[in-house]
C-alpha cells in the first residue's frame, strides 16, 4: 500500500494540564513554543477542562519526561464529518492528521493520514478488512489512537478531536483567511459534487472565490469564511488527485490558521469563544 508522507512546516490518567494546553493549541493551529504558551495556558484553562476526555488507556512512553526533555511531541488531530450540515452522528474521522511539535527547533510538521487505508482495527480484527477512518466510529477515540500507533510505530502522546462545526467556529473567530487554491473547482456541501443551489466555486491560482445560492446569483469574495474554508476542506470527488488532494487543502487551511492566529493569538482564548468551541472539541 502506497503511504502519501507529505509534510508541510507551520509555525496519566490525571488530566496532564501541559498535555490539555498543547492539544486545544494543536487544534486551532496555534502551537506556540516557549514564554507565548505560558502566557495563554492561564486563559485557556477553564474551557480546557471543559473538553477534555481520557481515553482510559496507557500512553505509549511517559509524555511528561518527554516534554521535559525538550524532545518532540506527537499529537493526533481527528476531524470527524459532523456537527454541521444537520449532521448528528457519530461519524468516522475523514481527517487525521500527526501534528509533531518540535520545542527545540521551534517548528511543528503535519502529516496527513489517508482514510482509506485498509488495517485490521486492533479489537476488531473479526472486521478486517477495514478503512482506518472507521477506527473512531467503532471504538472511539482510544481505538484510533492504537490503530495509528500500531500501523506507523509512532507514539501518539495526545490527540484532538474536532467536528466540522469547530473549524468554522475557529476560522470565523480569527476574521477568515487567504488560501491560495491548488485547482479550479465548485462545490455544493450538500450534495458533495459542483451542482447549483448552493456552490462555492474556487480558481486555480488565486485565493478569490465565489458563492452562487438558491436565488442564482454569484458574489465574489476575498477571504475565506468558515463555510468557505469547510467547503474546500472537504471536497474529494471532483479532485484528480482523490483524497490526497483533500488532505493537501486541509493541510493547507490549518497553515492559514496557523500565520493569522499568530498575529493575535489573544483573540481564540475569549471566554465566549472557547465556551463555544468545547461544544465541537475533545481533547486528552
Amino acid at each position: 500500500m502506497t503511504e502519501q508522507k507529505q509534510e508541510s512546516r507551520t509555525t496519566r490518567q490525571r488530566k496532564p494540564r501541559w498535555g490539555r494546553i498543547i492539544g486545544i493549541t494543536a487544534l486551532v493551529g496555534l502551537v506556540v513554543v516557549g514564554g507565548g504558551a505560558a502566557a495563554m495556558t492561564w486563559r485557556a484553562k477553564t474551557v480546557v477542562d471543559q473538553t477534555y476526555a481520557g481515553t482510559h488507556m496507557k500512553k505509549a512512553r511517559d509524555v511528561s519526561e518527554t516534554v521535559k526533555a525538550g524532545k518532540p511531541i506527537s499529537i493526533l488531530m481527528l476531524g470527524t464529518d459532523t456537527g454541521e450540515l444537520g449532521r448528528n452522528d457519530k461519524g468516522r474521522t475523514d481527517s487525521m492528521m500527526i501534528v509533531t511539535v518540535n520545542p527545540v527547533k521551534s517548528e511543528t510538521t503535519i502529516m496527513s493520514i489517508p482514510r482509506d487505508a485498509l488495517m485490521a482495527i486492533p479489537g476488531y480484527e473479526s472486521t478486517f478488512p477495514q478503512k482506518i477512518n472507521a477506527a473512531y466510529e467503532l471504538g472511539s477515540a482510544k481505538t484510533a489512537i492504537e490503530t495509528v500507533q500500531n500501523w506507523l510505530n509512532v507514539p501518539i502522546d495526545y490527540y484532538a478531536l474536532v467536528n466540522m462545526g469547530g473549524l468554522e467556529k475557529v476560522v470565523d473567530e480569527i476574521g477568515g483567511v487567504k488560501v491560495k487554491s491548488p485547482l479550479t473547482f465548485g462545490y455544493n456541501p450538500y450534495t458533495a459534487h459542483d451542482t447549483p443551489g448552493y456552490t462555492f466555486n474556487f480558481t486555480a491560482g488565486t485565493t478569490n472565490y465565489s458563492f452562487s445560492g438558491q436565488d442564482g446569483e454569484t458574489v465574489k469574495y476575498h477571504t475565506m469564511d468558515g463555510k468557505t474554508a469547510l467547503a474546500f476542506s472537504r471536497m474529494r470527488y471532483d479532485d484528480p488527485q482523490g483524497d490526497y488532494g483533500r488532505q493537501q487543502r486541509q493541510r493547507m487551511v490549518l497553515e492559514a490558521v496557523v500565520q493569522k492566529a499568530k498575529k493575535n493569538p489573544a483573540r481564540l482564548l475569549t471566554n465566549g469563544f472557547m465556551n463555544s468551541l468545547s461544544k465541537s472539541v475533545k481533547l486528552i
